[in-house]
């Protein structure tokens, strides 16, 4: 198991420990399957990016400097 904001694996997690499985996900007022492609190399693409999450969450959290660079990049696209 590997939350969002973890940098380590937890694990393993015993298949008796195991209370529910996510199938799909909402976001934004839409149903996402899990085993949707563009869902699924999200998910790898985070898998990878592991080692960089403080670094990630620190800019993340940062919320006026996330703002910033966010309108920077995309004015007026939301």
């Amino acid at each position: 198991m590997l939350g969002d904001a973890q940098t380590w694996i937890e694990g393993p997690i015993e298949k008796e420990n195991v209370l529910a499985v996510v199938t799909t996900i909402m976001r934004k007022g839409k149903s996402i399957e899990c085993r949707n492609q563009g869902y699924q190399f999200i998910v790898e693409l985070w898998l990878l990016l592991r080692p960089l999450r403080p670094l990630i969450m620190k800019i993340v959290c940062n919320k006026p400097f996330f703002a910033k660079i966010m309108n920077t990049f995309f004015k007026g696209k939301t």
